[in-house]
């Protein structure tokens, strides 16, 4: 998959409509879809980071629109996520290069890095995509949480902990 590709053909459509059209459209879909399916144990492992004092971040592919919700829920304040162009309150259907997918989840990780001193050798980074490979070879405390079949295989090779949470019911 290119996704610059794929998110330039995607985005294109939303050229020229305002943010809080997205922002309102986004929610809506945030609260019907993705807060009922929140898993519990994920919840409860932001909680325990916050707890301990750990600098709790969400790294993802998706926009803010996807991302702040998500993080306002959780009670999580930093959020990496994909960049989109906005010009005089509207998209231009331009992403900000580098999207926060794979290799450009770093680019964008390597700033919060600076900003709050965070040792990567102490970090835990949790997912479900072989695409953030690159993020758990990074941190000290990889884990991988329902993975996609490639990789739990890499997970099982590279002895990493897999955990699988129970959807909400």
């Amino acid at each position: 998959l290119d996704i610059r590709s794929w998110a330039q053909s995607v985005l294109a459509e939303y050229r020229g409509w305002s943010e809080a059209e997205i922002e309102k459209q986004a929610r809506e879909w945030f609260d019907a879809l993705v807060e009922p399916a929140l898993y519990p144990e994920a919840e409860q492992l932001v909680r325990e980071h916050d707890a301990a004092g750990h600098v709790v971040a969400i790294v993802s592919g998706a926009t803010k629109f996807v991302v702040r919700p998500l993080a306002a829920r959780l009670g999580i304040r930093h959020m990496l996520y994909t960049r989109l162009e906005v010009e005089d309150g509207c998209f231009t259907g331009r992403v900000v290069d580098p999207i926060c997918f794979e290799e450009g989840k770093i680019y964008w990780l390597q700033q919060l890095i600076e900003e709050e001193g965070i040792d990567l050798a102490k970090s835990y980074f949790y997912t479900d995509s072989i695409t953030d490979r690159p993020l758990l070879d990074l941190v000290g405390h990889p884990v991988v949480t329902n993975p996609d079949p490639r990789l739990y295989r890499e997970a099982v090779r590279r002895r990493w902990p897999v955990r699988f949470f129970t959807p909400p019911r």
